[in-house]
């Protein structure tokens, strides 16, 4: 069995699919497979990941692809922990990239193998961005980047899924339901860079979706309570803490 998992999503991403395949193709650790889900580009994108398919081959490393129709990036990822064979995944999507190619081997050197999730911190469009308070979880914010969380595959189980009901925020989902399931004491953080984040996900943008989402979830674990801890968060809170950074609501 593989190490680490890694998981791309791909949908008509010719021009940045290729800086992820070399950032995975840079690691110096070496016991990891790669998975890349396309949703049956119609550019060249394919072109482009068969193109590095023999480089995987050349070094070893474990490799699958495949390319047809889904019901959307979670519905895509769902398909890719399904056929994983490691024991951690990590969900690196297309112009994402890991941040340098140590930074599989730091995962292996500081892991703890009884926690859950193994989070870090991620740059982002040349910014580096840390993790955030673990409380803010509660108040329906994500408490690192996608892309540079670690997920247990031999803990989690069947947990390790994506609900496809939550369009825009399942990833938030996902962190939640193994809070209220597990505790905090299986989350292990880090300060190291894991992920160089491109930026534009579907959940990073305020939408109506995502707020229907985030308060959906929130109400599904958390209850009426939850929901107004949140709402508070968001209309007390954080436009203070925006004023003292000098930064517009």
């Amino acid at each position: 069995m593989s190490k680490v998992t890694i998981i791309t999503i791909s949908y008509n991403a010719q021009d940045v699919i290729e800086k992820t395949i070399l950032s995975v193709l840079s690691q110096e650790f070496k016991s990891f497979e790669y998975i890349i889900i396309d949703g049956n580009s119609k550019d060249n994108t394919v072109e482009v990941i068969k193109r590095y398919e023999s480089e995987f081959s050349r070094k070893g490393f474990s490799y699958r692809f495949i390319s047809e129709a889904d019901e959307g990036i979670y519905d895509a990822m769902n398909k890719g922990i399904k056929i994983s064979n490691g024991e951690w995944l990590l969900f690196l999507n297309t112009g994402d990239t890991l941040y340098n190619p140590q930074v599989l081997n730091r995962f292996n050197k500081e892991v703890d193998e009884t926690k859950a999730i193994f989070y870090g911190a991620n740059y982002c469009q040349g910014v580096f961005e840390s993790i955030r308070p673990f409380h803010y979880i509660y108040y329906g914010e994500m408490i690192a980047c996608h892309q540079s969380i670690f997920f247990n595959k031999g803990i989690l189980k069947d947990d390790l899924v994506y609900d496809l009901n939550y369009k825009i925020f399942a990833d938030y989902e996902i962190l939640v339901k193994v809070l209220k399931r597990y505790g905090r004491n299986f989350f292990q953080s880090t300060s190291t860079v894991i992920s160089d984040y491109e930026g534009g996900g579907i959940s990073e943008p305020v939408s109506y979706q995502k707020r229907k989402d985030k308060y959906s979830i929130i109400f599904k674990y958390y209850g009426f309570v939850g929901v107004l801890v949140a709402l508070w968060y968001r209309i007390v809170i954080m436009p203070i803490k925006l004023m003292i950074k000098g930064s517009k609501w």
